[in-house]
């Protein structure tokens, strides 16, 4: 259960978060990179819905407003892809507010909204919540506290992010039952990653079949797919123990059938065994794309139903 997901679906409460997660030097130091700012941030220079009045002028309010001695950054913040800019966003009043600080060394207005925003923004600082969260898991700052870890995981699921995962070279030998050196390398931690990438391909699945038992068990750890293709017995994906030990990779997309059957069939890169198929996904560099297993998991069930 998400402690934070009943209030993070307002803007002004994800701000506000974001804000005190920048607590976390860690977290500030890699947001600030992110927003492209050039200098030290420390969390009492961050602000959050703060009005922007000068000479008796109302230019509007700043979700996030950074201030040092030397540079202001103001940052709006959206959510949700169908909120519009407000009257003073879309007729630059930030930006106009910022021209009146002729002494700054830095004034900058930043957008962070979701990829698919759909109003229109005049600005070439435009950062993508999508971009920042991958940033953040690839960096595996979730981890620091739970927090951050609901933080991530409310976006991973608000934003449907396609998370690439990333292995240390311990893990990678641990993966494919080579000695590792245990300075850096925990099997818990592993698993756990291995288990919450199945778990993340599963909630992007469109097919899972709900009414198969899903209990998992020593020997497979997965989910099947709904399928109506007359002889085929079941359709699976998941990590497969005693496969694993062969292939040296945890994941494959099993299809369960006779083998005249499988005879019929013609899917690239599959490997035919007795009564059943395999495809194995691809570790690149250490790291592994959620978005290409679940493209590729669609794209089976696209060439069966063909």
């Amino acid at each position: 259960m998400n402690i934070l997901e009943s209030i993070l679906r307002l803007e002004d409460n994800v701000t506000e978060i974001l804000k005190n997660l920048c607590f976390y030097k860690l977290f500030r130091e890699n947001f600030i990179e992110f927003l492209e700012i050039k200098e030290e941030i420390i969390f009492d220079n961050i602000y959050t819905q703060i009005p922007l009045k000068k000479n008796n002028i109302n230019y509007g309010i700043a979700d996030i407003y950074i201030e040092t001695e030397e540079s202001i950054y103001i940052v709006e913040v959206k959510t949700n892809i169908y909120t519009n800019l407000s009257k003073h966003q879309k007729m630059g009043d930030y930006q106009k507010y910022l021209d009146n600080f002729n002494k700054l060394k830095n004034k900058k207005v930043i957008y962070l909204v979701p990829k698919q925003y759909k109003d229109n923004i005049e600005s070439e600082n435009i950062k993508y919540w999508e971009d920042f969260i991958t940033m953040i898991k690839l960096l595996e700052l979730d981890k620091l506290n739970p927090y951050i870890k609901d933080f991530i995981d409310f976006f991973n699921k608000h934003l449907m992010i396609e998370n690439i995962y990333k292995f240390n070279n311990n893990e990678i030998n641990l993966i494919k039952g080579e000695k590792v050196n245990y300075t850096n390398v925990s099997i818990p931690e592993l698993m756990e990653k291995l288990f919450n990438i199945v778990e993340e391909v599963k909630d992007k699945v469109n097919y899972i079949n709900t009414k198969t038992n899903t209990e998992q068990n020593p020997n497979w750890y997965g989910y099947y797919l709904s399928h109506k293709f007359k002889g085929i017995d079941g359709i699976w994906f998941g990590i497969d123990f005693e496969l694993w030990k062969n292939t040296k990779n945890p994941f494959s997309i099993q299809i369960i059938a006779k083998n005249e059957i499988l005879n019929t069939l013609n899917l690239d890169e599959f490997i035919k065994e007795d009564e059943y198929m395999y495809y194995i996904p691809k570790f690149d560099n250490n790291k592994f794309d959620v978005k290409n297993f679940v493209a590729q998991i669609e794209k089976v069930l696209e060439d069966l139903n063909q």
